[in-house]
Protein backbone atom coordinates (compact mmCIF):
# COMPACT_ATOMS: atom_id res chain seq x y z
CA UNK A 1 0.00 0.00 0.00
CA UNK A 2 1.27 3.50 -0.85
CA UNK A 3 2.31 5.64 2.03
CA UNK A 4 1.23 8.62 -0.08
CA UNK A 5 -1.74 8.47 -2.37
CA UNK A 6 -2.77 9.96 -5.70
CA UNK A 7 -4.83 8.93 -8.69
CA UNK A 8 -5.00 8.89 -12.45
CA UNK A 9 -4.14 12.28 -13.89
CA UNK A 10 -5.26 12.17 -17.52
CA UNK A 11 -8.11 13.02 -17.79
CA UNK A 12 -8.00 15.25 -14.72
CA UNK A 13 -10.98 14.54 -12.50
CA UNK A 14 -12.38 17.79 -11.17
CA UNK A 15 -15.66 16.70 -9.58
CA UNK A 16 -16.65 17.53 -6.04
CA UNK A 17 -16.53 14.54 -3.71
CA UNK A 18 -20.01 13.36 -2.89
CA UNK A 19 -21.79 16.34 -4.52
CA UNK A 20 -24.93 15.92 -6.63
CA UNK A 21 -25.60 18.42 -9.40
CA UNK A 22 -28.88 20.29 -9.30
CA UNK A 23 -31.03 21.29 -12.24
CA UNK A 24 -30.32 24.42 -14.25
CA UNK A 25 -31.86 27.74 -13.31
CA UNK A 26 -32.14 29.90 -16.47
CA UNK A 27 -33.55 32.91 -14.62
CA UNK A 28 -30.71 32.95 -12.09
CA UNK A 29 -28.12 32.49 -14.83
CA UNK A 30 -29.67 35.27 -16.92
CA UNK A 31 -29.66 37.64 -13.95
CA UNK A 32 -26.02 36.81 -13.20
CA UNK A 33 -25.05 37.47 -16.83
CA UNK A 34 -26.88 40.82 -16.79
CA UNK A 35 -25.01 41.86 -13.64
CA UNK A 36 -21.68 40.93 -15.22
CA UNK A 37 -22.52 42.93 -18.37
CA UNK A 38 -23.41 45.94 -16.24
CA UNK A 39 -20.13 45.52 -14.37
CA UNK A 40 -18.29 45.43 -17.69
CA UNK A 41 -19.95 48.65 -18.88
CA UNK A 42 -19.11 50.34 -15.58
CA UNK A 43 -15.51 49.12 -15.79
CA UNK A 44 -15.11 50.58 -19.28
CA UNK A 45 -16.58 53.88 -18.10
CA UNK A 46 -14.17 53.90 -15.14
CA UNK A 47 -11.26 53.27 -17.51
CA UNK A 48 -12.21 56.29 -19.62
CA UNK A 49 -12.57 58.43 -16.49
CA UNK A 50 -9.18 57.28 -15.17
CA UNK A 51 -7.45 58.08 -18.45
CA UNK A 52 -9.06 61.54 -18.63
CA UNK A 53 -8.06 62.33 -15.03
CA UNK A 54 -4.48 61.23 -15.67
CA UNK A 55 -4.24 63.43 -18.76
CA UNK A 56 -5.60 66.40 -16.82
CA UNK A 57 -3.25 65.74 -13.90
CA UNK A 58 -0.28 65.40 -16.22
CA UNK A 59 -1.19 68.66 -17.95
CA UNK A 60 -1.64 70.47 -14.62
CA UNK A 61 1.74 69.30 -13.30
CA UNK A 62 3.38 70.35 -16.55
CA UNK A 63 1.94 73.87 -16.33
CA UNK A 64 2.84 74.28 -12.64
CA UNK A 65 6.40 73.16 -13.23
CA UNK A 66 6.76 75.59 -16.11
CA UNK A 67 5.75 78.43 -13.80
CA UNK A 68 8.09 77.17 -11.08
CA UNK A 69 11.01 76.86 -13.48
CA UNK A 70 10.39 80.30 -14.90
CA UNK A 71 10.37 81.88 -11.47
CA UNK A 72 13.57 80.11 -10.48
CA UNK A 73 15.25 80.62 -13.84
CA UNK A 74 15.61 76.85 -14.33
CA UNK A 75 15.83 75.01 -17.61
CA UNK A 76 12.43 74.61 -19.26
CA UNK A 77 13.05 71.00 -20.20
CA UNK A 78 14.74 69.43 -17.20
CA UNK A 79 12.15 69.05 -14.45
CA UNK A 80 9.00 68.87 -16.58
CA UNK A 81 10.45 66.13 -18.72
CA UNK A 82 11.31 64.09 -15.63
CA UNK A 83 7.85 64.47 -14.12
CA UNK A 84 6.13 63.78 -17.45
CA UNK A 85 8.06 60.54 -17.69
CA UNK A 86 6.93 59.50 -14.21
CA UNK A 87 3.27 60.36 -14.79
CA UNK A 88 3.38 58.71 -18.20
CA UNK A 89 4.62 55.51 -16.59
CA UNK A 90 1.87 55.70 -13.96
CA UNK A 91 -0.75 56.19 -16.65
CA UNK A 92 0.54 53.18 -18.57
CA UNK A 93 0.48 51.06 -15.41
CA UNK A 94 -3.11 51.99 -14.57
CA UNK A 95 -4.17 51.37 -18.16
CA UNK A 96 -2.58 47.92 -17.99
CA UNK A 97 -4.42 47.11 -14.75
CA UNK A 98 -7.70 48.24 -16.31
CA UNK A 99 -7.09 46.04 -19.36
CA UNK A 100 -6.44 43.00 -17.16
CA UNK A 101 -9.62 43.67 -15.17
CA UNK A 102 -11.54 43.97 -18.43
CA UNK A 103 -10.10 40.66 -19.67
CA UNK A 104 -11.18 39.00 -16.42
CA UNK A 105 -14.72 40.40 -16.69
CA UNK A 106 -14.97 39.27 -20.31
CA UNK A 107 -13.84 35.79 -19.29
CA UNK A 108 -16.52 35.52 -16.61
CA UNK A 109 -19.21 36.71 -19.03
CA UNK A 110 -18.13 34.36 -21.83
CA UNK A 111 -17.90 31.47 -19.35
CA UNK A 112 -21.48 32.08 -18.20
CA UNK A 113 -22.66 32.22 -21.81
CA UNK A 114 -20.84 29.01 -22.68
CA UNK A 115 -22.25 27.15 -19.68
CA UNK A 116 -25.75 28.28 -20.58
CA UNK A 117 -25.28 27.24 -24.22
CA UNK A 118 -24.09 23.78 -23.16
CA UNK A 119 -26.96 23.37 -20.72
CA UNK A 120 -24.68 23.03 -17.70
CA UNK A 121 -26.54 23.19 -14.39
CA UNK A 122 -26.41 26.38 -12.33
CA UNK A 123 -24.64 24.58 -9.48
CA UNK A 124 -21.83 23.36 -11.73
CA UNK A 125 -21.71 26.67 -13.62
CA UNK A 126 -21.14 28.43 -10.31
CA UNK A 127 -18.16 26.17 -9.57
CA UNK A 128 -16.72 26.83 -13.04
CA UNK A 129 -16.98 30.58 -12.54
CA UNK A 130 -15.48 30.10 -9.09
CA UNK A 131 -12.48 28.44 -10.70
CA UNK A 132 -11.71 31.56 -12.76
CA UNK A 133 -12.44 33.82 -9.80
CA UNK A 134 -9.90 31.90 -7.71
CA UNK A 135 -7.46 31.87 -10.60
CA UNK A 136 -7.71 35.64 -10.92
CA UNK A 137 -7.41 36.22 -7.18
CA UNK A 138 -4.33 33.99 -6.86
CA UNK A 139 -2.47 34.77 -10.11
CA UNK A 140 -4.05 37.95 -11.54
CA UNK A 141 -4.50 35.97 -14.76
CA UNK A 142 -7.32 34.09 -16.47
CA UNK A 143 -4.96 31.59 -18.09
CA UNK A 144 -5.28 28.09 -16.65
CA UNK A 145 -1.78 27.18 -17.87
CA UNK A 146 0.26 27.43 -14.68
CA UNK A 147 3.53 27.00 -16.59
CA UNK A 148 2.75 29.58 -19.30
CA UNK A 149 5.01 32.27 -17.81
CA UNK A 150 7.99 29.94 -17.48
CA UNK A 151 7.51 28.47 -20.96
CA UNK A 152 7.62 31.94 -22.52
CA UNK A 153 11.25 32.33 -21.43
CA UNK A 154 14.34 31.38 -23.37
CA UNK A 155 15.48 27.72 -23.08
CA UNK A 156 18.35 28.71 -20.80
CA UNK A 157 16.09 30.72 -18.49
CA UNK A 158 13.49 27.92 -18.41
CA UNK A 159 16.17 25.55 -17.13
CA UNK A 160 17.46 28.02 -14.56
CA UNK A 161 13.99 28.85 -13.20
CA UNK A 162 12.85 25.23 -12.99
CA UNK A 163 16.09 24.14 -11.32
CA UNK A 164 15.71 26.83 -8.68
CA UNK A 165 12.06 25.96 -8.03
CA UNK A 166 12.05 22.16 -8.19
CA UNK A 167 15.50 20.58 -7.90
CA UNK A 168 15.64 20.49 -4.08
CA UNK A 169 12.06 19.25 -4.03
CA UNK A 170 12.93 16.21 -6.16
CA UNK A 171 15.97 15.42 -4.04
CA UNK A 172 13.68 14.77 -1.06
CA UNK A 173 12.58 11.51 -2.66
CA UNK A 174 14.69 8.67 -1.21
CA UNK A 175 15.34 6.90 -4.51
CA UNK A 176 16.43 10.18 -6.17
CA UNK A 177 18.60 11.43 -3.31
CA UNK A 178 21.47 8.96 -3.77
CA UNK A 179 24.84 10.67 -4.19
CA UNK A 180 25.75 8.09 -6.83
CA UNK A 181 23.15 9.49 -9.21
CA UNK A 182 24.46 12.01 -11.73
CA UNK A 183 23.05 15.56 -11.38
CA UNK A 184 21.92 15.33 -15.01
CA UNK A 185 19.31 12.73 -14.02
CA UNK A 186 17.62 15.13 -11.60
CA UNK A 187 17.91 18.00 -14.05
CA UNK A 188 16.12 16.11 -16.84
CA UNK A 189 13.34 15.10 -14.46
CA UNK A 190 12.99 18.70 -13.29
CA UNK A 191 12.50 19.88 -16.86
CA UNK A 192 9.69 17.36 -17.34
CA UNK A 193 7.68 18.50 -14.30
CA UNK A 194 4.39 20.20 -15.11
CA UNK A 195 1.97 22.04 -12.86
CA UNK A 196 -1.73 21.26 -12.43
CA UNK A 197 -4.12 23.52 -10.47
CA UNK A 198 -6.95 22.09 -8.37
CA UNK A 199 -9.79 23.91 -6.63
CA UNK A 200 -10.98 23.21 -3.11
CA UNK A 201 -12.93 19.92 -2.94
CA UNK A 202 -11.60 18.71 -6.31
CA UNK A 203 -10.82 14.99 -6.35
CA UNK A 204 -7.16 14.35 -7.14
CA UNK A 205 -7.44 10.58 -7.01
CA UNK A 206 -10.01 7.89 -6.30
CA UNK A 207 -9.66 4.63 -4.46
CA UNK A 208 -8.98 1.58 -6.69
CA UNK A 209 -7.99 3.66 -9.72
CA UNK A 210 -4.71 2.96 -11.48
CA UNK A 211 -2.11 5.72 -11.64
CA UNK A 212 1.24 6.34 -13.28
CA UNK A 213 2.37 9.61 -11.72
CA UNK A 214 3.45 11.20 -8.47
CA UNK A 215 2.94 14.75 -7.31
CA UNK A 216 4.54 17.45 -5.19
CA UNK A 217 2.50 20.12 -3.43
CA UNK A 218 3.53 23.57 -4.61
CA UNK A 219 3.90 26.86 -2.79
CA UNK A 220 0.25 27.01 -1.72
CA UNK A 221 -2.47 24.64 -0.63
CA UNK A 222 -2.98 21.29 1.05
CA UNK A 223 -4.32 17.84 0.18
CA UNK A 224 -6.36 15.51 2.36
CA UNK A 225 -6.29 11.71 2.19
CA UNK A 226 -9.64 10.12 3.08
CA UNK A 227 -10.08 7.04 5.24
CA UNK A 228 -10.64 4.16 2.77
CA UNK A 229 -12.45 2.11 5.43
CA UNK A 230 -14.94 4.77 6.47
CA UNK A 231 -18.40 5.22 4.98
CA UNK A 232 -18.32 8.93 5.82
CA UNK A 233 -15.85 11.53 4.60
CA UNK A 234 -13.03 11.31 7.14
CA UNK A 235 -9.57 12.81 6.59
CA UNK A 236 -6.76 10.68 8.00
CA UNK A 237 -3.74 12.55 6.66
CA UNK A 238 -3.01 16.08 5.42
CA UNK A 239 -0.17 16.92 3.03
CA UNK A 240 1.34 20.41 2.82
CA UNK A 241 3.85 22.44 0.79
CA UNK A 242 6.82 20.42 -0.46
CA UNK A 243 5.41 17.02 0.49
CA UNK A 244 5.14 14.37 -2.21
CA UNK A 245 2.73 11.52 -2.83
CA UNK A 246 2.03 8.72 -5.27
CA UNK A 247 5.63 7.62 -5.66
CA UNK A 248 4.70 3.93 -5.83
CA UNK A 249 2.48 4.60 -8.85
CA UNK A 250 5.50 6.16 -10.52
CA UNK A 251 7.44 2.94 -9.99
CA UNK A 252 4.85 0.27 -10.67
CA UNK A 253 1.30 -0.20 -11.99
CA UNK A 254 -0.76 -0.36 -8.80
CA UNK A 255 -4.25 0.60 -7.68
CA UNK A 256 -4.77 3.52 -5.37
CA UNK A 257 -5.71 2.54 -1.87
CA UNK A 258 -7.65 5.69 -0.91
CA UNK A 259 -9.25 8.87 -2.22
CA UNK A 260 -7.45 12.21 -1.96
CA UNK A 261 -9.04 15.65 -2.33
CA UNK A 262 -7.84 19.24 -2.45
CA UNK A 263 -8.56 20.92 0.88
CA UNK A 264 -7.74 24.35 -0.59
CA UNK A 265 -6.76 25.89 -3.90
CA UNK A 266 -3.59 23.91 -4.58
CA UNK A 267 -0.80 23.55 -7.14
CA UNK A 268 0.47 20.05 -7.84
CA UNK A 269 3.77 19.52 -9.66
CA UNK A 270 3.43 16.26 -11.60
CA UNK A 271 6.09 13.72 -12.59
CA UNK A 272 4.94 10.83 -14.81
CA UNK A 273 6.31 7.32 -15.16
CA UNK A 274 7.11 7.91 -18.82
CA UNK A 275 9.43 10.74 -17.76
CA UNK A 276 11.32 8.35 -15.50
CA UNK A 277 11.52 5.80 -18.32
CA UNK A 278 12.84 8.49 -20.64
CA UNK A 279 15.68 9.27 -18.24
CA UNK A 280 16.59 5.59 -18.05
CA UNK A 281 16.84 5.43 -21.84
CA UNK A 282 18.77 8.68 -22.02
CA UNK A 283 21.34 7.61 -19.40
CA UNK A 284 21.72 3.79 -19.57
CA UNK A 285 24.62 3.73 -17.11
CA UNK A 286 22.58 5.70 -14.58
CA UNK A 287 19.54 3.48 -15.14
CA UNK A 288 21.15 0.62 -13.18
CA UNK A 289 21.92 2.89 -10.23
CA UNK A 290 18.42 4.32 -10.32
CA UNK A 291 16.82 0.89 -10.51
CA UNK A 292 18.87 -0.27 -7.53
CA UNK A 293 17.71 2.74 -5.47
CA UNK A 294 14.12 2.09 -6.51
CA UNK A 295 14.37 -1.55 -5.40
CA UNK A 296 15.67 -0.43 -2.00
CA UNK A 297 12.81 2.01 -1.62
CA UNK A 298 10.19 -0.59 -2.57
CA UNK A 299 11.59 -2.94 0.06
CA UNK A 300 11.61 -0.21 2.70
CA UNK A 301 8.07 0.87 1.79
CA UNK A 302 6.76 -2.71 1.97
CA UNK A 303 8.23 -3.18 5.45
CA UNK A 304 6.78 0.08 6.80
CA UNK A 305 3.30 -0.39 5.31
CA UNK A 306 2.65 -3.57 7.30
Amino acid sequence: MDRHLVGELPPIVEQRYGREQTGSNPQSDSDRLRVMEERMDQLQADMQTSHRMLRELNSLVHRQLQVLNKNRNLSENCAPMGFNTVFGAVAALIASIDENEAAYSKKIISTSERCRFLGISEELSKRIRGYYENLWRETKSVSADADAFINELSPALICEVKFQLYRDMLKRIPFLSSKTLAPAVIEVLVLHLRTVIYMQDDVLIRKDEFGDWMGFIGSKGSVGVLDPNSEIVKIIHILHKGEYFGEMALLQHTRRSATAIALTWVQIHVLCRQDLDYVKELYPTQAEILQSEIAKYKQWSAQHSK
